[in-house]
């Protein structure tokens, strides 16, 4: 693995992280944040 893959494969996977860390905050405290309820 080159350094441009693993630095791409650890930028796609902090991404993730930091969207589904969203969503679970946005699921877990959703008292008026039932918008992007899917």
């Amino acid at each position: 693995m080159n350094i441009f893959t693993a630095g791409l494969a650890q930028a796609i996977f902090q991404l993730t992280l930091l969207i589904a860390l969203g969503w679970f905050m946005a699921h877990r405290g959703g008292s008026g944040r039932r918008l992007a309820s899917r």
